[in-house]
């Protein structure tokens, strides 16, 4: 059995918990950690998990084969840190940190401590991004010739921590959040790093300084344009990403697929595989760690989807 800490017990949590059902003969979850207790107890009381409001403490005195953590992004280093000391196995939530340098640090203390690494960016186990995956790769399309991922959320509500908020914690806003999910997804789904960034992004509600918009543009290796545009304002929900080849289509909602060839209707696709992206994210982690080979999403990765966007946040800052 792999012992499992779980540092931080916020709303991501509850999607780790829902895909451990998956692997409850190789997995237990021995510690829960937060600093408001309550919520904590009401995730450990699963498990009959030890409590701790702070995961120093949880660190010293569990056992643990891995740690997940789960915390303001801001924070990330420290607890690798932490747990990295003790040997223990980490997965940390996307963003990887809040700026390259951070990224770094974690990286020298997983090497140093000769522990597993890996970065939660999901959308390569998205089973409709997988299906988009296989049809870019096949070349049925044609050529890709460029992409737009747009997105318009309230991401000012009350129900959202309110870390999120906090530049120090959060790193930055919109971008910083929902940018991670972006670029990874189109870096993956490509297959390409980005060589360029441009954009613009603004606050159009006052008292908040992180940012609730924004339009980047990326060139990708080859050529490839990508155009991502966030609104995080009272909106209707939009997540859609539309995809253009020289023979076609692809269109997602991040739920459904459909596509069109030749200048045809567009057809929907059957849904194919696991439908909970956390399952074979946490089934990957484990086996690196059972086989000893390498983690699919490295320190290495996570750092680049940082250096993009911290670029980004550096033109913003020169009025570039």
């Amino acid at each position: 059995m792999y012992k499992v800490g779980m540092v931080g017990a916020g709303n991501i949590t509850k999607a780790y918990y829902r895909a451990f059902k998956k692997f409850e003969d190789i997995i237990e979850v021995k510690a829960v950690c937060d600093k408001l207790l309550d919520r904590a107890e009401s995730y450990a009381k699963t498990y009959k998990a030890a409590v701790y409001p702070d995961y120093n403490e949880m660190a010293q005195k569990e056992d643990l084969d891995i740690a997940i953590i789960c915390l303001p992004h801001g924070l990330h280093a420290d607890a690798a840190e932490t747990f990295a000391a003790k040997g223990v196995n980490i997965l940390i939530e996307k963003p990887m940190a809040n700026t390259v340098e951070e990224c770094d640090r974690i990286i020298s203390l997983a090497k140093r401590n000769n522990v597993k690494l890996m970065i939660g960016h999901l959308q390569r186990y998205f089973s409709y991004n997988k299906q988009i995956k296989k049809i870019i790769d096949s070349g049925e399309l044609g050529e890709l010739v460029m992409i737009t991922d747009r997105r318009t959320v309230n991401y000012f509500t009350e129900e959202r921590p309110k870390w999120f908020l906090d530049k120090k914690l959060a790193g930055g806003g919109i971008v910083m959040n929902y940018g991670a999910h972006s670029l990874d997804k189109i870096c993956w789904l490509t297959g390409r790093d980005v060589e360029d960034i441009s954009g613009h992004m603004s606050q159009h509600i006052p008292g908040i300084s992180v940012e609730g918009d924004a339009q980047i543009l990326l060139r990708l290796e080859g050529g490839l344009t990508a155009l991502i545009a966030y609104a995080g304002y009272k909106l209707p929900y939009c997540n859609e990403l539309n995809i253009f080849f020289t023979k076609g289509t692809i269109r997602s909602d991040s739920k459904n697929v459909w596509v069109s060839s030749c200048g045809g209707d567009y057809r929907l696709l059957e849904p194919e595989g696991e439908s909970d992206p956390f399952v074979p994210m946490i089934d990957d982690f484990i086996k690196s760690i059972k086989d000893g080979s390498e983690v699919a999403v490295g320190g290495e990765y996570g750092k680049r989807i940082i250096q993009i966007i911290e670029k980004f946040y550096a033109l913003q800052k020169s009025g570039k």
